[in-house]
């Protein structure tokens, strides 16, 4: 009798320590299915290695010479540009023929003499004068030497240090991508219009 007890407490231990295991055994499994790590083998992939050539969608542009720049200027339809662009339109022509002399006498002068500043025109026939309108002039011709096509976009007044002044919008299309945008403001003096400035 005491060895049947002693089989059936035996026995009892056994099976709690069987579940108990079986239990932990569950918990542990449970666990490392949540933190499942997956492990590619890179070895599996056999890409071959070649070497790609990506082609620029935008090709060099080729500048237009000063012959193209002055058909380019010249076929705006003026129409229905407003005084202010006509003005600005006569200013192109001038830069894209790099008429110096024409083009200083539609620039607002800035120096050093107090009783010319934005009352009167730059002097191309004054040395430094002269350099300022031509900087000015080259930088407006490369705008269209770059250029396909441009367009007066807007004319709007607004009021500056010196006054109302016409500020006017103008996109330069690029032969390749892109836009160039220009903004000149106009004023109206005692020696006519003069661009007061530009940005």
């Amino acid at each position: 009798m005491l060895n049947f007890n002693r089989f059936i407490i035996v026995f009892t231990l056994l099976i709690c320590f069987t579940s108990c295991n079986n239990e932990a055994k569950k918990e542990k499994k449970d666990e490392s299915t949540k933190n499942t790590t997956i492990v590619i083998d890179s070895t599996a992939f056999k890409a071959e290695k070649k070497d790609y050539k990506i082609e620029s969608v935008v090709k060099d542009v080729v500048l237009s010479s000063k012959a193209e720049v002055i058909t380019l200027v010249k076929s705006i339809d003026e129409q229905n540009l407003d005084k202010q662009q006509k003005f600005a339109q006569e200013f192109f022509i001038a830069c894209a023929q790099q008429d110096y002399s024409k083009a200083a006498s539609f620039l607002a002068y800035k120096g050093t003499d107090a009783s010319r500043n934005n009352k009167a025109s730059y002097d191309a026939s004054i040395a430094n004068e002269k350099s300022v309108v031509k900087t000015t002039v080259d930088v407006i011709f490369g705008f269209l030497a770059e250029s396909s096509n441009y367009k007066f976009v807007s004319s709007k007044e607004k009021v500056v240090s010196v006054g109302k002044v016409q500020n006017l919008e103008i996109t330069f299309f690029k032969k390749g991508l892109g836009i160039n945008r220009l903004f000149f403001e106009v004023i109206d003096t005692e020696n006519g219009m003069l661009i007061y400035n530009m940005k």
